[in-house]
């Protein structure tokens, strides 16, 4: 492995754990802090796009923050897998994703106020899949540029 995939490897496991970090912090915060930082986002969201937010309401915000929390992991993870593997390994990914997802829910039973959701696990599953399908998507189009530019890549 050269000295630039090294770093960009490096550098990008610890996106990955920053990614996992802050998913650990908003879901260690009890029921009443968590309640205020999603209505203290909600609030700005409605500011910035109103009626949309006003039909998601409270629970949709948090809803679709859980989503877009595990979109970025999953993106994160492929592309720290990819650097690790020397190959996309997709299906990894989305069992350690998934994985994490679970290891979170059980965190929240020693949170005062939170509880075990098995419907946030399905949604950070979800988000997850998106994550990698997005950096799977921006994979073949870099492959095909290079192809394009250099010829077939050995």
């Amino acid at each position: 492995m050269t000295k630039q995939k090294k770093i960009m490897c490096a550098a990008s496991w610890v996106l990955t754990a920053l990614c996992m970090a802050a998913i650990f912090f908003f879901s260690h915060q009890n029921s009443d802090a968590s309640a205020e930082i999603s209505m203290d986002f909600y609030s700005k969201i409605l500011e910035l796009i109103g009626r949309v937010a006003e039909r998601l309401g409270h629970d949709g915000i948090r809803t679709l923050a859980h989503f877009t929390e595990y979109t970025a992991l999953g993106f994160l993870m492929s592309t720290s897998l990819t650097f690790t593997c020397s190959r996309r390994r997709p299906w990894l990914t989305l069992g350690l994703c998934a994985a994490y997802a679970v290891t979170d829910e059980i965190h929240q039973l020693f949170v005062p106020g939170r509880a075990f959701q098995v419907k946030d696990m399905a949604v950070d599953s979800a988000g997850a899949l998106l994550g990698i399908s997005v950096f799977f998507l921006l994979s073949l189009i870099i492959l095909n540029i290079q192809k394009k530019k250099t010829g077939p890549i050995t």
